[in-house]
């Protein structure tokens, strides 16, 4: 299987021959059919489970009318923080002294960033909930999930 070559620089130089990379090939090529065929031979037996399709259907329109009552509670909190942070800016540029008027307007935007966070917060934890019942609610029909929530799927806000 090697052959060993006397005029090489290195002390140990072996190459392989020809019939072992062949044979090596061989070997590998089977492996990579086997593992194909397992998986392909899996997904049809998954395939042929008995699945509950309006049971699976209940389960999406769960998942989504939760999603869009997670955006609606969403767009309220921002809509509130937006305009109680509009209000405190205009209050704040009311001010006469200089020093009172940055601390009114500090404070104005860090009341801003925490209720926006807060809204994030529970958006993210809404959408996770509903994606975590819809998997759950899946496996009951008898349907492996087959959507995963991902950044792709879940819009710019993300989960």
């Amino acid at each position: 299987m090697y052959t060993a070559t006397t005029q090489s620089t290195l002390p140990c130089a072996y190459h392989f021959s020809d019939t072992f990379m062949q044979r090596f090939a061989s070997v590998s090529t089977g492996i990579v059919l086997l593992v194909t065929l397992g998986a392909f031979a899996a997904t049809a037996a998954a395939a042929t489970k008995a699945m509950d399709l309006p049971c699976v259907q209940k389960a999406v329109d769960v998942r989504e009318s939760a999603t869009q009552a997670a955006f609606a509670t969403f767009s309220s909190a921002q809509t509130k923080a937006l305009t109680n942070r509009a209000a405190a800016l205009h209050n704040s540029w009311g001010q006469e002294n200089a020093s009172a008027r940055r601390s009114a307007r500090t404070a104005s935007w860090n009341v801003y960033k925490a209720a926006n966070k807060d809204a994030m917060d529970t958006l993210h934890t809404a959408k996770r909930a509903a994606w975590t019942a819809f998997g759950t609610a899946s496996l009951a029909c008898g349907v492996e999930v087959v959507e995963k929530a991902t950044p792709e799927n879940a819009g710019s806000l993300g989960l």
